[in-house]
């Protein structure tokens, strides 16, 4: 299975928070979750998320590719760095989750720091500022999200064409056979039409020759009656008279 790790959106309209999920890579987006590795929410202050370092740890070991926006979140949690540590470095899996526990404290602690410097901005900020700012945030997360979006409905299209296309080839071929199967049919039959053809002519031609030779019998027969009646006539005058 091409296991694929994402941000599934939850919550409601303008209020949204994500699940970190493996999904098959094969399927729509909205298909059957395969497992749950924890959620991110961007509404808290700081953006809080909880990872089962674990899970996705052996998810990513056994080949499951991570979206930018999820592979922001794993890294976060030290996930990634563990990851890179067991493929890259060599560490066995065990060391590795020890890795991945340290790097999310230290990124926890640098969050920390960095929240503590924002509230110190925000309170000498105005409150529109504030909303500006977070509405950002809000923002890049939904603009990540709908551009991995877009990359799939993409990719499908392209896979739907790859296949109408396939479909278009095959159709032709079998046409063009069956036209080569019909081709010495159609042959066939035409030479049967011409030998039919033949055969009613010369049948009608016959027929007109017997009706030809019907008219002229009794014709015939009066002529040679007359003939012979005047071969007797010129007989009788040349023969002499007796004394």
């Amino acid at each position: 299975m091409a296991a694929k790790i994402r941000l599934k959106k939850v919550g409601r309209k303008g209020q949204p928070s994500y699940l970190v999920v493996v999904l098959d890579g094969r399927k729509p987006r909205d298909a059957k979750v395969v497992a749950d590795l924890g959620y991110y929410d961007p509404k808290t202050n700081p953006p809080s998320f909880e990872i089962n370092n674990d899970t996705a740890l052996k998810w990513l070991l056994d080949g499951a590719k991570a979206t930018r926006a999820a592979r922001n979140i794993l890294s976060k949690a030290g996930v990634m760095a563990a990851w890179d540590a067991v493929t890259h470095g060599g560490a066995e899996p065990g060391k590795a989750q020890e890795l991945a526990t340290d790097v999310a404290e230290v990124a926890k602690a640098k969050q920390e720091k960095k929240t503590k410097t924002k509230a110190k901005a925000r309170a000498k900020a105005t409150p529109k500022v504030v909303e500006e700012a977070e509405t950002e945030t809000e923002t890049e997360t939904e603009t990540e999200t709908e551009t991995e979006e877009k990359a799939e409905t993409e990719e499908k299209a392209e896979t739907e064409e790859k296949k109408t296309k396939t479909k278009a080839k095959a159709k032709a071929k079998a046409a063009s056979e069956a036209g080569e199967e019909a081709e010495p049919a159609a042959q066939q039959t035409t030479e049967t039409n011409e030998k039919e053809e033949k055969k009613t002519k010369a049948k009608a031609e016959a027929t007109t020759e017997a009706a030809e030779a019907e008219t002229e019998g009794p014709a015939a027969t009066e002529e040679s009656e007359k003939a012979e009646a005047e071969e007797d006539e010129e007989a009788a005058d040349e023969k002499p008279e007796e004394t």
